[in-house]
């Protein structure tokens, strides 16, 4: 969806349809946007509980008055002293949706006015909604694709000048969160290891990245044993693909480390049908680093970052890992794999020993789609967080507030820790038996293989896959991490 800002009042745009924001008790008289006998009919609709300016609310009506719009559709926002950038976000995701299903390509609206954000605040988060509502993965469909219609342009309608860069700001955004969509979305037997390293070698290269792909031979020589014991069931060649964003030696350095599953069939101890349909979604937190490097060098921010993506499937096949082996891991300990649907948490063991012992980074963060037990502890609408640091933990939820992408702190307690103890190693892969606090004893053995820097894990099993669609997501991929993450470093650059 592209984004115009059109500069003239209400009656000289023309555009099929006007999403038109209603705040509780405004008083649209007063206003210029909007005519008398609109506004009237707003009044009317509200006070006969036909239309309830509560969040999310829409309704559609012709147009009145000498607007030139075929339709209006009024879109609530609730009250102004509870109005927050996630309610306009997600507004205007609803809307986009709706105008979707009327099968238009163009619509309009005004930039709301609201003493409680800047006008750029409020564009970034006008867009954002509009654009990420509009999202479909239509790829492989061929029955009545020429039906299908995706809004292709929005208008707004101010004249504010100030605002141009807030819309550029929030296309990169989500820009790089269907990035993230449409690999989900795409099957396992497309997206590769192979296949992700190229796009991620493509990425590189257009925006000025430093990209450099470990092949098997390469992860052998590193003794990255989590990596390849978890390779060892598939006929794809594991791929360990390292991104470098370096703008200024003096600023901060910060690792980024996904989870590559490309497909998780759940090795030896396979998974049941209803837990393997979904599973070409376990490489989410690898698309999230990509989109994130993405982001950061179209934004130009002024801090270093490192991408780490670990990319392997994990399969049942005769070379296949088996409860009781030992894996020995980049970081020197060893592994003792007593189920090899723990697989997560294996290929990441690598990952964060090596971006610690390589780039010596000022902190690290990594995200994966690790446990279903964070999906029972907190659903799919916030993302487990875990970490020791409390100055870290404090960073994330502050990016959070910010951007609307909730998490949650779970606690690390050091008594977690006997969970993965090994009697014949130095660490085992899964913890209690019983299924208590998975997805807490799974950072707690993560915490294994981060000795002294700053480090936060984010459990998005929960939030990277959608069931449901909501008003900024379609189902599928969501995308979830992009936003958030951004704006993290967005807050470490200043």
């Amino acid at each position: 969806m592209d984004i115009e800002i059109l500069n003239r009042s209400l009656f000289e745009s023309k555009t099929p349809l006007l999403a038109l924001p209603v705040i509780e008790n405004q008083e649209y008289g007063e206003l210029n946007e909007v005519n008398d006998k609109l506004s009237n009919v707003i009044k009317e609709l509200i006070k006969d509980k036909e239309f309830d300016p509560k969040p999310n609310q829409l309704y559609l009506l012709n147009t009145l008055g000498n607007l030139p719009h075929k339709k209006v559709l009024l879109v609530g926002l609730g009250k102004e002293e509870e109005l927050t950038l996630e309610k306009i976000r997600q507004a205007y995701g609803s809307c986009s949706k709706f105008v979707n299903s009327l099968k238009l390509k163009h619509y309009s609206t005004i930039l709301l006015k609201s003493k409680r954000f800047k006008p750029e605040e409020i564009t970034q988060a006008l867009v954002e909604g509009s654009r990420l509502g509009s999202y479909q993965f239509t790829k492989f469909r061929t029955k009545d694709k020429d039906q299908l219609t995706k809004i292709n342009l929005l208008s707004i309608i101010t004249s504010n000048k100030e605002i141009s860069n807030s819309i550029k700001k929030a296309i990169i955004l989500t820009d790089s969160v269907f990035l993230v969509r449409d690999l989900v979305n795409n099957p396992s037997s497309l997206k590769t290891p192979t296949y992700i390293g190229e796009l991620s070698k493509k990425i590189a290269k257009e925006l000025g990245l430093k990209c450099t792909l470990l092949n098997k031979a390469q992860i052998e020589k590193l003794k990255m044993g989590g990596l390849l014991g978890v390779s060892k069931g598939s006929s794809q060649p594991p791929l360990f693909v390292i991104l470098e964003y370096r703008p200024n030696k003096k600023a901060k350095t910060i690792a980024l480390v996904g989870k590559g599953i490309t497909f998780d069939s759940g090795g030896i101890n396979l998974k049941p049908w209803d837990g393997m349909k979904d599973m070409k979604e376990d490489m989410a937190g690898a698309a999230t680093v990509l989109a994130i490097l993405r982001t950061a060098a179209m934004l130009r921010l002024n801090i270093n970052l490192i991408g780490l993506m670990p990319l392997t499937e994990n399969m049942p096949g005769g070379g296949a890992m088996k409860p009781g082996d030992i894996l020995t891991t980049y970081s020197g300990k060893n592994i003792e794999m007593l189920h090899s649907d723990a697989e997560g948490r294996l290929i990441l063991s690598d990952a964060l020993s090596f971006a610690e012992k390589n780039f010596k980074p000022d902190k690290i963060i990594d995200l994966a789609t690790l446990t279903g037990a964070c999906i029972i502890a907190l659903g799919t609408q916030a993302a487990g967080l875990m970490s020791k640091n409390k100055e870290l933990v404090k960073e994330i939820l502050k990016a959070s507030e910010e951007t609307g992408e909730r998490v949650w702190e779970l606690p690390l307690y050091d008594e977690f820790k006997k969970d993965v103890e090994s009697s014949i190693a130095d660490v085992k892969n899964i913890g209690n038996p019983k299924g208590y606090a998975g997805a807490i004893t799974a950072a707690s053995f993560l915490s294994e293989f981060v000795e002294k820097t700053p480090w936060a894990h984010l459990d998005i099993a929960g939030t990277a896959f959608a069931e449901e669609p909501g008003p900024c997501t379609a189902l599928g991929g969501t995308g979830f991490g992009v936003r958030l993450l951004t704006q993290f470093l967005l807050n470490e650059s200043k």
